[in-house]
């Protein structure tokens, strides 16, 4: 097993004060926080119930995911991402700042289930590994984990989540392989998404990325928070 070495840091954010625990020489999370701060997922738009569903697909080591459920401690999220080290890091982060409506789970996002996927630093595509995966110290070259679908999450009788109140999708390209799915074969799961909040990344030629905006716009309108 790989020892990861980590650092903590304490940020207030947006008068919210965060205990944050990361890999050693990994920044990559300081984006989520000027995110936040930039107002980019316009969670004062939302009107959160209690019992709601805040789904993080791709969190990272959980600084969004952390952020929401402390200002809105009575709702639920659920965070999944395919790295380890940032999976523990998120459960960390949740544990230092006595949040109890959180839940992560290690497991990747994509439109057919799969046992053990190889993510491999050297990849060309996909690979969902963070700084700390290759900074020289501890460098790995590739990691698995299990893959499931959105459908899985829906549809698990062990989650119980019937609605979306908000969806959060940062999943390093497969964003693509993922809406064309629910577009084409699983429109009734976009039906139970109320916000939805999707980074793009540029991984795909112009005429698929504009595609993608365009079906995204098309549906979800004003509640499209990117």
């Amino acid at each position: 097993m790989r020892r990861i070495f980590l650092e903590k840091e304490a940020f207030n954010i947006k008068g919210s004060r965060l205990d944050i625990a990361h890999p050693v020489r990994d920044d990559t999370f300081l984006g989520s926080i000027m995110a936040i701060l930039e107002n980019q997922f316009k969670f004062g738009n939302v009107a959160f119930k209690p019992g709601d569903v805040f789904l993080d697909l791709g969190c990272n080591i959980g600084i969004i995911s952390c952020y929401v459920a402390k200002i809105y401690p009575f709702i639920r999220v659920v965070g999944f991402d395919a790295s380890t080290i940032s999976i523990n890091c998120a459960k960390i982060n949740s544990l230092k700042n006595n949040l109890i409506n959180t839940e992560f789970y290690n497991l990747g996002i994509g439109i057919k289930n799969q046992k053990n996927v190889e993510f491999l630093s050297n990849s060309k595509e996909i690979t969902g590994l963070i700084r700390a995966d290759l900074d020289s110290e501890n460098r790995t070259d590739s990691y698995t984990c299990d893959v499931v679908t959105l459908s899985d999450i829906v549809d698990s009788k062990i989650l119980c989540i019937e609605n979306i109140k908000y969806l959060k999708v940062d999943i390093e390209g497969d964003e693509f392989d993922l809406f064309n799915y629910l577009f084409n074969e699983r429109s009734d799961i976009l039906d139970k998404i109320e916000y939805l909040h999707l980074e793009i990344h540029k991984m795909k030629d112009d005429l698929i990325i504009k595609t993608l905006k365009e079906k995204v716009i098309n549906r979800f309108g004003q509640k499209l928070l990117s």
